[in-house]
């Protein structure tokens, strides 16, 4: 208890005296706020909450020794005044996460708080409180969502509190079994065999819940620290390996990037990831050995070193999740996806409104980190970067909870610095009508994108859009080998080779009908988000896409996204000649880099494949990522984007020599979780 104690009173104390002050001005006698109305009833910003919060503010100031409040009667009074009201007038809201996790975790500090407090509460009116904090909390290991991975966490914290509010042993041990529990590798909701984490269903949340997760495991783990119920060994790995490969990746700089924050990216100021710099120190004191890592990362969050301070160049496939994440140093990539194995985006709760195109291959390309915050409001929400899709009227919006993806066909292939993603777009549902083969392909200096084979039957236009962002600058777009600076709208057809903004370079290597807009674009939060303010909201922001047409058939695009150029003539500097789009079809799609000496390959379909330097067999639909850097001897990695195939036979043969080899590639297969893992295979005339 003192440890809780201590953690909750680490604040600014002048703020906390300040609220204390502005609290104390609004009771009234009953002991209620003149500024809360208790009668609402709102799921996510329910007004009553901020009883507790204020009351907290007074709480502190009042048991903090340095606080002008401190041991202060008239302080106290109102402490009890306030408890009392909230106990008999029983606020409710009809959100089971308001009754079995916010409600009881605020009072369990509360009094927690108060048994460092000059005068004790009432016993009665204390034990009041602890009971109906069991009454009205839930127990952590339900049944469904409820009881797993972070609501099983949430839970079993204000469990911890009643146990040691109570002293008793048996309610705390359970609260700390059931606290730790969700540090386990899962198929279920929790942390996934590839460290990617999932909450409601098979859905990516490394943002937003997973958030949560590892703040509230390691709040803990420090409580329990030499005692009897300290973190085990094996689990710690386990936050320790999430944390430093997972979390600590999905934030550029100061900010998520928004393709792991679920819902929640429709909250207003979301993005910034304001609590880690807290939980980076936590993690020093629990995993010493990795020190560097938390340190660099809090560096980076404080925004004290540049967003790529520290960071290893890296390429991870979360398979269990259709997630793709690429780090360099100067930039990170990202694209989410959805599958038959996997949910899209939630809207539940009246939150994420217009979301439903974003795990349709929706791309987050950051520098600084900040490209995408406080955007979504003004946002085109029918124009995500990298999503493929028709420019509908009205966004759909399916069911609240667990939608599952359509497509049967989403993964990719990585050696841990370089891969191929891939995602065949297959959505039949509310009129949409649109099929696209889709790949990215991942190297140190550039991302190259192909689409194949779009094709749609709605009566809307088709448009992928290369990106959608805050304008930092000017735009300069090169048409027809002219420099031209872009001032609010430009449309281009087949001439159109490269645009620069905010230092990065956008390549058009098949040109296309490309129009880019750098305007004000306008908006509201609740547009997005039921409870948030209906006040309309403007920014510049840069968008550019390419137009497919009405009912295209076949149709196909290219683009090769630079990052890290931050003027022009660091732009005309990059050699394009390095990357060659070897096929881009609706059966193949492959890309090879010379300069790195490797290739990338995507089969839709069972066939034959040449790269220049291999004739390549594959009898079922594969990815591929070749190595040439060990000639003659060549490094081969494979997935099954199906997640359905046990063996994949691959032909090679060398096109200088002759040299024939086979390999008969075996794949876990669903409900395997390792089943769109990529598998590993050498061949070469050595052998």
């Amino acid at each position: 208890m003192e440890r809780i104690q201590a953690s909750h009173k680490a604040v600014n104390l002048e703020a906390i005296e300040q609220e204390a002050k502005d609290c104390l001005a609004q009771l009234q006698e009953d002991g209620s706020l003149l500024s809360i109305d208790y009668k609402d009833r709102h799921q996510t910003d329910w007004k009553p909450l901020d009883h507790l919060d204020l009351l907290k503010s007074v709480v502190l100031a009042y048991t903090i020794n340095n606080s002008k409040y401190y041991g202060d009667v008239k302080a106290y009074d109102a402490i009890e005044k306030m408890l009392r009201y909230w106990y008999s007038s029983a606020p409710t809201n009809t959100n089971w996460y308001m009754q079995q996790i916010a409600v009881p975790q605020r009072i369990g500090v509360i009094l927690i708080l108060m048994r460092s407090g000059v005068k004790a509460l009432p016993s009665q009116l204390e034990h009041q409180l602890i009971e109906r904090m069991e009454k009205t909390g839930g127990r952590p290991d339900q049944p469904g969502s409820l009881g797993t991975a972070a609501n099983k966490l949430d839970i079993a914290t204000h469990w911890i509190y009643r146990g040691c509010l109570l002293n008793d042993e048996t309610i705390l041990s359970f609260g700390v079994q059931q606290a730790f529990d969700p540090l386990i590798l899962t198929t279920d909701e929790g942390l996934q065999h590839d460290f990617s984490y999932q909450q409601h269903g098979p859905q990516l949340y490394i943002g937003g819940y997973g958030d949560v997760l590892v703040g509230g495991i390691a709040r803990l783990a420090l409580y329990m620290e030499g005692t009897p119920y300290v973190l085990p060994t094996e689990k710690l790995d386990l936050l320790s390996r999430f944390v430093r490969k997972s979390y600590i990746p999905v934030t550029r700089g100061q900010y998520f990037l928004y393709n792991v924050m679920g819902r929640g990216l429709s909250r207003k100021g979301s993005l910034k990831n304001a609590a880690a710099p807290g939980l980076m120190q936590q993690m020093i004191m629990l995993d010493p050995a990795n020190r560097q890592n938390y340190e660099d990362a809090i560096y980076r969050l404080k925004g004290e070193k540049c967003p790529g301070y520290g960071l290893q160049s890296e390429h991870t496939h979360f398979w269990r999740s259709d997630y793709t994440l690429h780090q360099r140093p100067a930039y990170t990539f990202d694209v989410r996806m959805a599958s038959i194995h996997t949910s899209r985006n939630e809207n539940g709760n009246g939150e994420n409104l217009k979301g439903y195109f974003l795990t349709d291959g929706a791309t987050n390309l950051s520098m600084q980190g900040d490209e995408y915050n406080g955007i979504f409001p003004v946002w085109d929400w029918a124009r995500l970067p990298g999503v493929t899709n028709p420019i509908v009227d009205d966004i759909p919006l399916p069911r609240a909870w667990q939608t599952q993806g359509t497509s049967k066909f989403a993964g990719g292939a990585s050696n841990g610095m370089y891969g191929v993603t891939t995602y065949i777009l297959n959505d039949n549902n509310f009129g949409l009508n649109i099929s696209a083969k889709k790949a990215w392909f991942f190297f140190d200096e550039e991302v190259v994108c192909l689409g194949a084979g779009i094709s749609s039957t709605s009566p809307y236009p088709v448009n992928t859009t290369v990106n959608q962002c805050t304008l930092k600058g000017d735009v300069t777009a090169f048409i027809g080998g002219q420099e031209t600076t872009v001032n609010g709208f430009l449309q281009s057809q087949n001439n159109l080779s490269w645009v620069i903004h905010n230092g990065v370079s956008y390549l058009f290597p098949e040109e296309g009908n490309i129009s880019i807009s750098n305007q004000i674009q306008k908006g509201t939060w609740k547009s997005i988000n039921t409870p948030l303010s209906g006040d309309t909201v403007q920014k510049e922001v840069f968008k550019i896409w390419l137009d497919h047409g009405v009912s295209p058939q076949n149709e196909k695009y290219a683009y090769i996204i630079v990052p890290d150029k931050g003027s022009i003539a660091e732009s005309k500097k990059y050699n394009p000649d390095n990357v060659t789009i070897l096929s881009n079809t609706d059966s193949v799609q492959a890309v090879v880099h010379h300069k790195l000496n490797i290739c990338g390959i995507v089969f839709y379909n069972a066939g034959t494949f040449s790269d220049g330097k291999y004739s390549i067999t594959a009898d079922k639909p594969c990815v591929i990522l070749l190595d040439y850097n060990s000639e003659p001897q060549t490094k081969i990695y494979l997935a099954d984007p199906s997640r359905v195939e046990s063996n994949i036979d691959i032909e090679v043969k060398a096109l200088s020599s002759g040299y024939l080899q086979r390999i008969k590639c075996k794949l876990p297969v669903a409900p395997d979780p390792y089943a769109g893992a990529t598998v590993q295979y050498i061949i070469g005339e050595s052998l």
